[in-house]
């Protein structure tokens, strides 16, 4: 526990980066009361991500500067832009704000009360605030977030450069690695320890309040809409635990924890039939266009995602004021060509914004039935239904359809689509369609679920509590219970113990497995995949035993990358897709031939010294042979190698042949 509390100040400015920039810019473009803190959050990674785009541009190492000066220009154009756009009288108060606005306090209380818990399921992933993530994409995220601290530049032009000796770099989405190394580089933790934290914040700052805020929005009962969007951001198994545990997607947990509060703007914006207007539509404009380029540097498919889901939005308004139109015949012609031209551009982006399709290998878990019983009772990844959950759900979905509030049913509906067409279509062109920007990743897409879930959830609950309470005052009634206050208080007490019972049946049910599943990627054990325990008392000693210019070479798929994430030095290759140099080729193929052959020993003499003088071969413990093109560091002995150190079968060698 103790541990924990001292992990607490980093967990604060983490939220602080994700919250205080953009809630300062979220006032100023018109947001008031609640939405404040949830717009806010997309804003601030548009301002953290996008301050480490410009500042090598202008020639600022990284660190809070950049950001500060980016967020005092941002501020500037939001008040000129706020002020141009109500002189066009597209900010007038919207009907909710007619007198006395709606206090912000009950939805305060729930995200501090739904936060809370949220930090406790989340702190139970990692066990401990120094544990970290034992999988592949992991060690990237660790390293490119070292080299954005060492390099002074975390740019998503640059950070990927880490995996290259040549530092050669490409685009990557590095919102996360902006904010972890600012974590790092502000409090002084290490790397786990800053990513433990920022999971915290991300979680909890990011995803629960976006999930009130669109309770907010898509609910006219406020109290109950924020209690039931601060209760089922933290009962859905399928987000955020399982992306904590695969992969680990990081980038994708913090793009699709900010996909609720802008779901809820752009319903706010296209004016969707039942919605609260939280915001007005020109503050709804201003604000999705400044979290745009920050939900694209978290990760574009989660930017694809948003733009499907407002396309989606936006056919099933066009088309219901069709249907209202006076000129319906005229009005449906419109609908339908506005429709086609919307579905034909995000179809180009869904098509273009993807990766190759030898780099997406992933192939489906399910056959199709099964994955529409996962979709239709909420048990995604072979889950336990989480029957609270479910039914949420499902009265929610009935509701919108007896009320013709088609839009988020039909969100559901193509979301769950996707869902089925990854998780159980065989493989072929129409899964490679629909999941190639997810990399064919099922648990990509089971992420998903949770958004386009959590609307009709958050309606289904606010039904049910609304249910719940005229059964308990008529009862009250009924058995004598005269003071009105007194049925009311009895329906509020009986409402949160039944509320609490079923956030209980769903941490059973679903979140609790969640929960074990993910731990085990945060486990160093003797056998733990990637990095056991003898690999990991291997990287501790590693500062200690060899030179700070030295280069270790070994293979990536044993958890040798983790070496430069953790300890700072260098590693060829420092991730498992890098094309080698020349001189990391000739020895990871030809160093076992140095001591037999004049010829090979040059060549390889003449790579050490090119790669600094200065070379360790590290032989994580790995069932198989290495792999040929790694064969030169099979059957090493001496005098081609000394060794350095040992734990168990792991063994740091340091290449001695050019001594000879």
């Amino acid at each position: 526990m103790l541990d924990w509390i001292m992990l607490v100040p980093a967990v604060i400015v983490a939220a602080a980066l994700l919250v205080l920039p953009g809630a300062t810019l979220a006032a100023a473009l018109g947001v008031r009361g609640f939405g404040i803190l949830a717009a806010g959050v997309p804003i601030s990674v548009t301002v953290v991500a996008g301050s480490a785009v410009v500042a090598p541009w202008v020639g600022l190492r990284w660190g809070l500067l950049p950001v500060v000066l980016t967020w005092a220009v941002l501020f500037l154009i939001a008040g000129a832009l706020y002020r141009l756009v109500r002189r066009l009288r597209a900010f007038e108060r919207p009907p909710a704000w007619r007198g006395r606005p709606a206090s912000p306090w009950p939805s305060l209380v729930a995200w501090v009360l739904g936060s809370l818990y949220m930090t406790y399921l989340v702190a139970r992933i990692p066990g401990t605030p120094s544990a970290f993530s034992i999988r592949f994409d992991n060690a990237f995220h660790l390293g490119a977030t070292r080299y954005a601290m060492e390099t002074g530049n975390a740019s998503a032009f640059h950070v990927s450069g880490f995996a290259s000796l040549d530092g050669v770099a490409s685009l990557y989405p590095a919102a996360w690695h902006g904010f972890l190394s600012l974590i790092a580089q502000t409090t002084g933790v290490s790397l786990p320890e800053a990513s433990n934290a920022m999971m915290i914040a991300v979680a909890t700052v990011g995803w629960v309040s976006g999930c009130i805020f669109l309770g907010l929005v898509v609910s006219r009962h406020r109290i109950l809409a924020a209690v039931g969007g601060a209760a089922l951001a933290c009962c859905f198994h399928t987000f955020p635990f399982l992306l904590l545990n695969y992969g680990t997607l990081y980038p994708n947990f913090l793009g699709v924890s900010l996909l609720p509060a802008m779901v809820g703007l752009t319903a706010v914006l296209l004016r969707v039939r039942g919605v609260q207007p939280e915001v007005t539509r020109g503050t709804a404009f201003l604000v999705l266009g400044a979290s745009l380029p920050g939900l694209l540097l978290a990760h574009p498919n989660t930017a694809l995602v948003w733009a499907l889901l407002t396309v989606v939005l936006a056919s099933v308004s066009v088309f219901e004021w069709a249907v209202r139109s006076s000129q319906r015949g005229r009005a449906l012609v419109t609908a339908t060509v506005v429709t086609l031209v919307l579905v034909a551009v995000t179809a180009t982006a869904w098509s273009v914004m993807r990766p190759p399709r030898d780099e997406s290998p992933w192939s489906p878990y399910r056959e199709l039935p099964g994955a529409a019983w996962e979709l239709a009772t909420n048990s995604q990844v072979f889950s336990p239904i989480p029957v609270s959950v479910s039914v949420a759900i499902i009265v929610g979905l009935v509701l919108l359809v007896l009320k013709r509030r088609f839009a988020f049913v039909a969100v559901w509906v193509v979301i769950g689509a996707l869902f089925v067409i990854t998780v159980g279509a065989p493989a072929g062109d129409l899964r490679w369609f629909v999941s190639g920007v997810f990399f064919q990743d099922n648990l990509r897409v089971v992420a998903v679920t949770a958004v386009s879930a959590m609307a009709p959830a958050i309606i289904g609950f606010v039904a049910l509590a609304r249910w719940w309470m005229a059964a308990i005052t008529w009862l009250a009634r009924r058995v004598g219970m005269s003071s009105a206050r007194g049925r009311t208080r009895l329906a509020r007490v009986t409402l949160a113990i039944v509320v609490l019972l079923g956030v209980l049946v769903a941490y059973q049910r679903a979140v609790n497995p969640a929960l074990h599943w993910a731990r085990n990627a945060y486990t160093i054990t003797s056998d733990s995949y990637l990095v056991n325990a003898d690999e990991w008392a291997m990287i501790q000693r590693i500062p200690d035993l060899v030179p700070d210019d030295a280069l270790l070479i070994g293979e990536p798929r044993s958890g040798t990358p983790f070496v430069y994430a953790l300890t700072g030095v260098r590693v060829a290759p420092a991730y498992m897709y890098v094309i080698a140099n020349d001189d990391e080729e000739t020895i990871r193929t030809q160093l076992n031939r140095a001591d037999s052959s004049p010829r090979v020993r040059e060549q390889v003499c003449d790579a050490v010294e090119d790669l600094g003088g200065e070379v360790y071969v590290l032989s994580f413990h790995h069932p198989d042979e290495y792999p040929r093109m790694y064969r030169g560091l099979n059957g090493l002995a001496p005098p081609t190698v000394q060794e350095v150190a040992r734990e168990g079968d792991v063994t740091l060698e340091r290449v001695t042949i050019c001594e000879q």
